[in-house]
Order: C-alpha cells, then structure tokens, then sequence
C-alpha cells in the first residue's frame, strides 16, 4: 500500500557507486588482525570488562557485560588472546578503555544453542535468546531493544526497510541476500506479539526488494508491505510510527509507551540469528562508499575490526579524501582517525574527495525560510540556531527539544550556517543541566 508520509523534508540524489561486476554484491566476512572493543558504546562508559590481558579468547565468548540490563553485553568475532586493556578515543571521540584480541585466524567458537523448531518455545525464552546474544537495536533510540520486547502482545511492529541517506544500501542489500532469514525473523517478533501486525516500509523506488517481499508476504495474513516516497528524514523512528500508524500526537511521548515501535532489517536478522542459530551478534553488514573507494559496495563485517582494514578489504583510497564518514552523509560523523572499530551501529564509512560543508563560505542569515520548510518537525530553525545559552526558555518554548538533528536545515541553507550543529549544541548544554540538578536532588535525598 503506497502511504503519503512525511510532508517536509528533503529529496535527496542517490550516490550508490558501480561495483565491479566481477565482484559479488556482498562480500566475504573482512575481519581485522586486531580487534578492538570500546567499553563505551556513546559517551559515557557502558560496560565492564570480562577477561584480563594475556587471556585466551573464543569466538563468540563474551568479553564484556553491559553495566545495567539495557545494554546488551559483548562478544569477540575471533578467537587468540588479549593483548592489552588500555584508554583509546572510539568513533565519537570519547576515551574509554578498549580491549584489545589479536587474531589467531583458527576461529574456535564455543557451542552454540540452536532451536530448530519455534513451535515449543516460550516467549520469555525467545527475549532471553536475545538478550544473551547480544543484539542491540542499530538505531540511535533512546528506548533500549529489551524494553521494545517486553511490551504488550498487541503492540504493532513496524520494520523500517527505508534507506534516506544518499550513500547507504545495505539494508535493500539485505532484502536480497537474507529475505528468508528476515522472514523467520519475523516469524519470531509475531510468537512474541500474538495480537500484532507488522508492517514492513520499503521505498517506492526499490521494485527489486518489493517483488521479493510480496512473495514473502503473500501467505502472511500478519505481515504487510508499505511503501513510502523516498524522503529524507523519512526513516527516522517517530516519523515513521506518525506515517504508518497515524497516532503520534505528543512530540515527547517515548515509543515504547505506545502501541507500537520500530526495528531495523539488521535487528529482525539479528534476533533470528539469535533464537534460531544461537550466535551472538558478531557480524554485520555495512556499506562502503563515495568517490574515492576502489570497489565500493556492501561488506559483511566482524564487529571489532578497524575501519582502515575494511578500506583496505574495499581496495583502499583511489585518491586521498577530504573526509571520511561513518554513518549516512547528513548524520554521520566524521571520523578523524581510521584506527577505530566497527560496532554493532555502524551501517556505512563513506569517503569522500570533496568537503562540500566547506565549499563554500558562511554568510549570513538572509531570512529565507528555507530552513523552515525542510523541518519534518516544523520548527524554525534560524531562529532556534541564534539563540544564547542564556535563553533556554526561549529555546525550550519554540520546541527545539524536539529537533531530530537530521540536518535537513543546514543542507538546504543558501548561507551555509551551521545550524543543526548550533541546535545540537543548546541541546547537550539542556541536558548537561538536567543531568547535574538530577544527580544533585538525588544527593539531597540520601542526605536526608
């Protein structure tokens, strides 16, 4: 069913380079000789390690636990052993610990639990499955992929199949290569929500993967093709419940308390390899694009292994570019040093031999309004972006808490004015605020 969906917003040209024919769409597993596990997954640090260097390690061991039930815990991709635990910046630019394991290239893995029939098992066993084997929601949600799990049997499932951003394909790359795993995967979300519906989004420009999915779906009574125009920021989670679903009124109501919520391609794919096959999350796929890769396309990637290794996997640079990407070209970030690792987020590194942020210089603003008619939330960003940090009610009252940090805004701007950045920025000093009067109030509690 074709579905109006976002009314703002940006079409944006896709870039998905020529492979070479000669070369699968997907290629083999790249994994690095070093891997490295930050025990941070954003910011601050998430997870406590589990060995000490020197240790031999397993693939598919678990090497680090999350440091409260929303964080799935972490498992290394190869066997060897650990060969230091030091501070190292991740791909934000935070220094956490990181554990380091060389690979011995033999690949020993522990035992794994597999389920080969899904008729007998309970639907507190399936949320273990996934829990113990890592899997993590790709997307950048606040709502832990547990807390999704744990809700009502009549919650609606919505899949999200989009691709938005102009470089990355791997989740159409998936359709093609997995469609039966995501099936299962299926499958499974339905024994957990017996009272459900999903509905599976797709653009209206991939006809490949929807043929593939209206086979799938054709003796599927619970599962459902939307198609939806090719928009950015289309793909993003409370834009997408308000297109399908038609209920999201409240700018600041959580999904999870609503009847519904919303997974990547690469979740479903993760949840069936949990339950069915009983392998943690140890592999992803990840797109490697723009102008400067030699073979750019879609990688199936060991979690842990560098980004210089999957550029050198992808060919290397065919010329020295400007800047390097992880994520999409509007929200990803830049990343200042290629010795990073992939984690269970990433979803692309794009390379690219111009800066087009710095092409041209910033002027001032000239009113025009453009800005404002790009905001899937219908705020007025030239405004929001001007405002001090001595005006957080100003900015709390124009509603700028609730700016996605698509960057829709700054992309369209004639003045080149960093405005998502300047938004992005009143944002983390609100919660740096939020966060100090909290700690502070709980003090005083226990000083009571």
């Amino acid at each position: 069913m074709k579905v109006q969906g976002l009314k703002s917003g940006l079409y944006l040209r896709r870039r998905k380079q020529k492979s070479t024919p000669e070369v699968p769409s997907i290629r083999s597993i790249v994994t690095g000789k070093i891997m490295e596990y930050s025990l941070a997954e954003r910011i601050d640090p998430s997870h406590i390690s589990l060995v000490l260097p020197g240790e031999s390690i397993l693939r598919g061991q678990k090497i680090a636990k999350g440091i409260d039930a929303t964080y799935a815990p972490i498992y290394s991709a190869v066997s060897g052993h650990v060969i230091a635990i030091k501070e190292k910046r991740n791909a934000t630019g935070i220094l956490a610990d990181c554990i380091f394991i060389e690979n011995d290239e033999k690949y020993e893995t522990i035992p794994f639990e597999k389920h080969s029939s899904l008729d007998f098992i309970s639907r507190n066993d399936i949320i273990k499955a996934i829990r113990m084997a890592g899997v993590r929601e790709i997307n950048s949600g606040s709502v832990s992929i547990f807390q999704k799990l744990a809700l009502s049997e009549n919650t609606n499932i919505i899949i999200n199949g989009l691709e938005c951003e102009p470089f990355l394909t791997s989740s159409s790359q998936r359709i093609l290569e997995n469609s039966e795993e995501l099936l299962q995967g299926m499958r499974i979300l339905l024994k957990l929500f017996r009272n459900t519906t999903i509905s599976f989004v797709l653009g209206d420009n991939r006809k490949d993967c929807r043929k593939i999915l209206n086979r799938l779906f054709s003796n599927e009574s619970f599962m459902k093709l939307e198609l939806l125009p090719q928009k950015y920021p289309q793909g993003d989670e409370k834009i997408l419940i308000n297109s399908i679903m038609k209920e999201y009124d409240a700018p600041k109501k959580a999904s999870a308390k609503m009847n519904s919520f919303v997974l990547d391609v690469e979740d479903v794919l993760a949840i069936y390899h949990a339950v069915v096959l009983g392998e943690p999350k140890l592999e992803r796929m990840l797109t490697v694009n723009g102008d400067c890769i030699a073979n750019p396309g879609e990688y199936l990637v060991s979690i842990g292994t560098t980004y210089e290794e999957l550029i050198e996997a992808a060919g290397g640079f065919k010329e020295v570019p400007q800047k390097v990407i992880v994520g999409g070209a509007m929200t990803g970030i830049s990343l200042p040093d290629l010795t990073t690792s992939v984690t269970k987020r990433s979803s692309g590194v794009v390379a690219l031999k111009e800066d087009e942020v710095f092409k041209k210089p910033t002027t001032s603003c000239i009113n025009c309004g453009r800005c404002i008619l790009v905001c899937p939330k219908q705020l007025i960003p030239s405004l929001l972006a001007r405002l001090g940090s001595e005006k957080e009610m100003r900015f709390k009252y124009l509603r700028g808490e609730e700016c996605l940090g698509c960057g829709s805004c700054s992309y369209t701007c004639p003045a080149k004015i960093e405005i998502t950045r300047s938004i992005a920025k009143m944002k983390r000093q609100i919660d740096a605020k939020a966060q100090l009067t909290e700690k502070g109030t709980k003090k005083n509690e226990q000083n009571i």
